[in-house]
């Protein structure tokens, strides 16, 4: 068993700056993988859900006595279908709000097909400097698969509109174990994202999520993915090609460009304090985690009720589930997070958030780990092996109490 004796949890400083995620409900159609808090078809909210996130907004920054922001990431859903008026809104709210870091990264989601010229204008004239392309395939056959609505063409024009508008900091999503996808063509996938040049790439497995319509396809024997084996040999494959580029990888996931690693991600990573607006967003500010409501309708509610109550800053309304630290889920957390990396977790990253060494807490868990190939421990710190990348999970199961 691990020993907590000595663990003393320390919470981040809000005077050091936080992170700012902003959550866009709104999708023009639901992918049939996603089982993210998104909804299609409910446009007549446009309106209602920007209000209620403007007021949002304006509770953290009176709260929390206009903060510092060291990064901002409108996400979802899809922020690129919101209608740029709304945008906009939510754009000056956040600049007169918050205080926004000189050198702020100010990211948004982007399905392809709602890139054009004048909306990265506007966009870039609000602030916005890096974007978030999602991809995932350039493959017909296979986006049509996972109920994409853009296709390889226009993913590749996306991007070179992204890149005539003036932002040099892109991100393109993709992933692998898709279904029908072959590793033959998962190769040509990468080598084509190289050709790109963008500054970020983010690779992911697919999680056959619970519930999803592609999930009961795949039950049901109406659609085939790659198994357990196929997908290590894709995630192999990225591996391999991205080896010898300029992108380096830096997390399990993702890899980039000097420089252009994803900051808003690193905060989470480094666990630092964030605060979530929409609904369903999650927030870690204080020691404290929560989560807000996560219908749309029931948050527009929750919001036009939450009032500033002097020194309570989780009086809001929208909070559904608040889950103070515990040691237990403190160490675990930091373990977890920190061994995404890859620089991995070092022992004075770990001092500095509990006080003491991760060495004396997990002295027997870290010498199996080791011995079974699925870290390394070099200068008091620790990384994963391949294999243990791999195998990410079965390593975080270590430091589960």
């Amino acid at each position: 068993m691990p020993d907590f004796s000595t663990v003393q949890i320390k919470t981040p400083e809000i005077s050091d700056g936080l992170g700012l995620y902003v959550h866009i409900p709104f999708c023009f159609s639901k992918c049939n993988y996603c089982d993210f808090n998104t909804y299609a078809g409910i446009e007549n909210q446009f309106t209602s859900i920007t209000n209620a996130l403007v007021s949002e907004l304006n509770y953290w920054g009176e709260v929390l006595q206009r903060p510092k922001i060291n990064t901002v990431f409108l996400g979802g859903g899809t922020p690129s279908y919101l209608p740029d008026k709304q945008k906009t809104l939510i754009f000056e709210t956040i600049n007169s709000k918050f205080n926004l870091d000189n050198d702020v990264e100010i990211t948004m989601e982007c399905n392809p097909d709602d890139i054009t010229p004048s909306r990265l204008d506007q966009w870039v004239s609000l602030g916005l400097n890096r974007l978030s392309l999602g991809v995932q395939s350039f493959d017909e056959t296979i986006l049509q698969s996972i109920d994409r609505r853009h296709t390889g063409e226009d993913a590749l024009k996306a991007i070179e509109c992204s890149k005539n508008s003036g932002v040099d900091n892109i991100n393109i999503d993709l992933m692998f174990g898709l279904p029908n996808q072959e590793l033959s063509d998962w190769a040509k996938t990468i080598k084509l994202a190289l050709e790109t040049n963008v500054s970020h790439l983010s690779i992911y497995g697919l999680q056959l999520e619970k519930g999803t319509p592609l999930e009961a396809s795949v039950l049901t024997g109406k659609i085939s993915t790659p198994g357990d084996e196929s997908m290590a040999d894709m995630y192999e494959t990225v591996c391999k090609l991205l080896k010898n580029t300029n992108y380096k990888q830096y997390e399990i996931s993702n890899w980039s460009l000097e420089g252009k690693q994803c900051k808003h991600n690193l905060l989470y990573w480094e666990n630092k304090s964030y605060i979530g607006c929409g609904p369903g967003a999650s927030s870690y500010v204080n020691g404290v985690r929560f989560t807000n409501i996560k219908s749309p309708k029931g948050y527009v509610k929750a919001i036009k009720k939450t009032k500033p109550n002097g020194s309570d800053i989780f009086h809001s309304e929208a909070i559904f589930e608040l889950e103070p630290q515990t040691v237990p889920i403190a160490v675990l957390e930091t373990m977890m997070l920190g061994l995404r990396l890859n620089e991995g977790i070092s022992d004075n990253q770990f001092r500095k958030r509990l006080g003491t060494s991760m060495f004396t807490v997990f002295e027997k868990e870290i010498r199996e780990l080791v011995e079974s190939g699925l870290i390394t421990k070099n200068d008091r710190c620790l990384k994963l092996t391949r294999r243990g990348q791999l195998l990410a999970n079965e390593v975080i199961s270590k430091f589960v109490v």
